[in-house]
């Protein structure tokens, strides 16, 4: 009879050694992800606030959920082809929200290719990211706030294409001076758009000053 460990059985290797079952490396390595933060992974899981259920951190209750699916999904692609995944890439380890997976499936599945539509059309957050010169940890942020539509996407290259009652729904979030500047630059309170030069002499300020209100008051806003 095999040798009993962690209230498992050991698989015996060819030159008859003893190693731990494939489920139990990676429930063990499923932790360590989320609560080690010497393991490498752990920016990307437990820093970023991926836990694991309190029923999984006992591991007969994880084997009890997943052995089952697990020994039919490596029948059917082999053990370097199975591996846990999260369906919600943002949610937490736990019975609900974890099958196994090829490889494929898990490239298919993480926070850069979530799947976004723009104007009827579908786009990998990647791509989008990159047609709207916005970073991917930005647009990734914004989908996990719940934010659709033009708000993932609201930059200074967008800000005439969704014209002037967006800009004035988020201009509470800029100071008085660049709230102005928007006002005047893109009419929003009489549809006259100013000029740099008249913004300047309104405020006192030289034209400079006024396109460095204007660019900071989009930069604040793409954060928001």
């Amino acid at each position: 009879m095999g040798k009993i460990k962690h209230g498992i059985l050991l698989n015996t290797t060819k030159n008859g050694k003893r190693k731990l079952p494939k489920i139990y490396t990676t429930w063990s390595m499923m932790k360590q992800r989320c609560f080690n933060k010497n393991q490498n992974g752990y920016k990307r899981y437990g820093g970023r606030g991926i836990t694991v259920s309190k029923e999984w951190l006992d591991f007969k209750t994880f084997y009890d959920d997943m052995n089952e699916s697990m020994e039919e999904h490596l029948k059917k692609y082999g053990k370097k082809n199975t591996s846990l995944d999260r369906i919600n890439n943002n949610g937490n380890y736990c019975k609900e929200n974890c099958r196994w997976a090829t490889r494929k499936e898990q490239c298919n599945n993480t926070r850069a290719n979530v799947i976004i539509t723009y104007k009827n059309k579908k786009y990998r957050l990647k791509k989008l990211s990159k047609k709207f010169n916005i970073s991917k940890g930005t647009m990734g942020k914004r989908v996990r706030s719940g934010l659709v539509n033009e708000e993932l996407w609201f930059g200074s290259k967008l800000r005439k294409s969704y014209g002037n009652d967006f800009l004035k729904d988020y201009l509470h979030f800029l100071n008085f001076s660049r709230q102005t500047v928007l006002i005047y630059r893109y009419g929003l309170k009489d549809n006259v758009c100013r000029t740099l030069e008249y913004i300047g002499v309104r405020l006192d300020i030289t034209r400079e000053r006024v396109r460095q209100l204007e660019n900071d008051a989009f930069k604040i806003l793409q954060k928001t």
